[in-house]
């Protein structure tokens, strides 16, 4: 049969029919998918009256603490308050349409609060043609499409290229940013510009300490006092477990308790005065103001798309980290590529209210985990209290310390720098990632600090990628549980600490693995084998007689040591791959493994037995056996393997023309089969020894025909 017989396509009947089958399921599939988008609809016809008493107390936990929080983080974002409350309402409000975990709440955060924050100072010293609240609401509109678009194509996988040390050094450096940054107004300093890199304000904010005036006592009496109420409720909870309850509610809603003590205190110092000697917040607007479509021009595209990679990283890995942690410990599954289609669309639906991105919230998702929320229907309840507020209380917010709201903030973000304990799992390279981030956080910007470390944790995992570690094994015995008189083994590296362990026999060598064997590993991989053969078997070509025959990159001298080294050294009689961590191998890899056995070959002078072990994947043997390994066949195609034999040659009886292997093809002491079709009409390609095995001992035992 000429090889032209060799199609490797499904019939076009096949197609034709797949293509009937799409098509007729398109209506059935577009709904599913349009219903996965809102969860909401999976659930909400099972609510009860157990699950509302839960969201109520929850929901309205929550909106106690996101109120205070919210107008302090809109501070650090350079905004007016009532921005913060803007970005509440939207996201607490939403969020439950598309939500996949109960306990999220999306609103506010110092991270992105931050990098609004240096991000909307950036562009106002280079281009004051649009206001602050009109730059932060086109980044809550461009940054939620863009996520929106991520979530709808189901790509919200993307997340896992980010490592936890990245996520930790950027989230440990804008804490201590924030710290900062918060210290001057805290102390009531003037005349610091908090959004210069974080170590011209720290030394801007010391050399200026004497400028501190009587906010300070408001502000560090604050921060204080959210200290004794927050460790206070723990000791009494652990003392009193009876009243564990009341304590966590107090313990709860010590920010929105705090702020209303101060605000009181800031009022009655203001009777019979015509000024307060205290920092406040002054007027603000009452209601939903500046609703409505914002006009999006080419400028402002322009200005805004520089930073827009930035912030998108910030929203996605921000949310999904916190709900993936809350789903572990709650026990229910979170969709990331559902989440983004919440955050996406929380943040384009926010522009409408003039909001600022908006993300999830670890401490106020903490908070509502605890509060024994239900359902992701609770944020309804927190939303209600947010417009309430807005609405009803914002006399009220005239009288607010400024240095109380740096004290809510401070004490905020203090949870979110890493513990030491979480510092000491980490491996070197992965501090080396964290110390990077932090590094570039607190020198340059949020912006930065995240570029530089999901950069540099890139090449780190390049660096692994393209030097695996390769290793030559021997064997050491392990008692048998069934019979204490017998041994297995256990393969190890011929290093220590395993000293002792027993070398295979001459001529032998098995080489293991630990990475997948793709392009960026394929040259050093060849290069460790080849290098190792040589110096450790004995070469069984003749060399050239005439100097001037040699190399021109070695010299006789060269010749005659390496040969007297060698000349004690075993011919190499065979090679024992443990592809047992080898789970992907591309092209080049096969190339590469043909080319080290064209070298072994030169160097042994004849042919080498090459045995793979622990292979699981089948794709892997496929591409093995293509390339000549795996059976006594020399060539390295599947048309050299044997002849297609079929029934009249009439391929349109098979099925598929896609080569597999038969079950057998594990086994190196029998005869196994390629097949081309179906179990019903097999078609034999040929029939060769194999070379692939179940264990390295199997391999080990075939290699030394079962003399080891």
């Amino acid at each position: 049969m000429s090889d032209s017989n060799y199609i490797f396509e499904p019939k076009r009947k096949d197609l034709k029919n797949d293509a009937q089958r799409i098509i007729s399921q398109a209506p059935r599939s577009s709904f599913e998918y349009i219903k996965s988008i809102f969860p909401i609809f999976g659930w909400i016809g099972r609510y009860n009256t157990t699950w509302f008493v839960g969201d109520l107390i929850a929901g309205t936990t929550i909106g106690l603490v996101v109120i205070p929080q919210s107008m302090a983080y809109a501070k650090v974002a350079a905004l007016p308050v009532q921005y913060g409350l803007y970005s509440s309402f939207v996201g607490v409000t939403i969020y439950c349409l598309f939500a996949t975990s109960k306990d999220m709440t999306i609103g506010p955060t110092a991270v992105m609060s931050l990098l609004m924050g240096q991000t909307i100072t950036t562009i106002l010293k280079e281009n004051q043609t649009y206001s602050a609240t009109r730059l932060a609401s086109t980044f809550s509109l461009l940054t939620g499409l863009i996520v929106l678009l991520i979530g709808l194509l189901r790509i919200g996988y993307i997340v896992r290229f980010v490592s936890n040390p990245v996520i930790a050094g950027f989230t440990t450096g804008s804490a201590v940013n924030i710290v900062i940054s918060q210290v001057a107004g805290l102390l009531g300093i003037t005349g610091v510009n908090t959004r210069d890199p974080t170590y011209l304000v720290l030394g801007n904010t010391l050399a200026n300490l004497n400028r501190a005036t009587v906010d300070a006592a408001v502000g560090l009496t604050c921060l204080l006092l959210l200290y004794v109420i927050k460790y206070g409720m723990q000791f009494l909870s652990n003392r009193f477990p009876k009243g564990e309850r009341i304590f966590f509610v107090t313990n709860t809603l010590r920010n929105f308790t705090v702020v209303v003590v101060y605000t009181l205190i800031a009022f009655l110092i203001n009777i019979g005065r015509t000024t307060n000697p205290l920092n406040i917040v002054k007027t603000v607007p009452a209601g939903l103001n500046d609703v409505g479509i914002k006009e999006l021009n080419s400028e402002i595209l322009g200005i805004c798309a520089p930073y827009l990679p930035g912030i998108c990283v910030v929203l996605i890995l921000e949310h999904i980290a916190i709900a993936k942690s809350f789903g572990r410990v709650n026990d229910y599954k979170v969709e990331p590529s559902q989440e983004c289609i919440a955050i996406g669309a929380t943040n384009a639906i926010g522009c409408l209210f003039s909001a600022y991105p908006a993300t999830g919230s670890f401490s106020r998702s903490a908070i509502k985990a605890k509060s024994g929320v239900r359902t992701p229907l609770a944020g309804i309840f927190s939303g209600i209290l947010v417009i309430l507020a807005l609405y009803a209380l914002t006399p009220a917010f005239y009288y607010i310390p400024n240095s109380a709201l740096n004290a809510v903030i401070i004490h905020a973000v203090a949870d979110l720098v890493s513990p030491p304990s979480y510092i000491k799992q980490l491996w070197i390279w992965d501090f080396a990632v964290f110390v990077v981030g932090f590094i570039f956080n607190f020198f340059f910007s949020v912006e930065i600090g995240i570029y530089v470390s999901v950069a540099f944790s890139l090449v780190i995992t390049l660096i692994r990628i393209s030097r695996p570690r390769f290793e030559t094994l021997g064997r050491i015995a392990i008692a048998s549980f069934k019979d204490l008189a017998s041994n297995n083994y256990a393969y190890v590296p011929l290093k220590p600490p395993f000293n002792d362990a027993q070398k295979p026999p001459s001529g032998i060598i098995i080489f293991r693995l630990d990475r997948m064997f793709t392009y960026p590993n394929a040259d050093y991989v060849e290069d460790l084998i080849v290098n190792y053969i040589k110096d450790n078997t004995r070469r069984m070509t003749e060399l050239p007689t005439n100097a001037n025959d040699l190399p021109w990159n070695q010299s006789n001298e060269v010749f005659e040591t390496r040969i007297m080294e060698n000349s004690e050294l075993p011919p190499l009689k065979a090679i024992i791959f443990d592809f047992s961590a080898v789970h992907i191998i591309d092209s080049t890899a096969v190339q590469t493994l043909i080319s080290a056995k064209k070298a072994i070959s030169r160097y042994s002078g004849s042919e080498v037995e090459y045995h793979f072990a622990n292979i699981l994947n089948e794709s892997i043997q496929k591409s093995l056996l293509i390339a000549g390994f795996g059976t006594a066949n020399k060539k390295a195609s599947l048309v050299d393997i044997g002849t297609v034999t079929a029934e009249n040659n009439d391929l349109e009886n098979t099925k598929s023309l896609e080569p597999r292997l038969s079950n057998t093809e594990f086994k190196s002491d029998e005869v196994s089969e390629i097949v081309v079709g179906n179990s019903e009409d097999t078609t034999t390609v040929g029939k060769e020894k194999k070379f692939f095995h179940l264990s390295l001992e199997e391999a080990l035992r075939a290699a030394t025909n079962g003399t080891w």
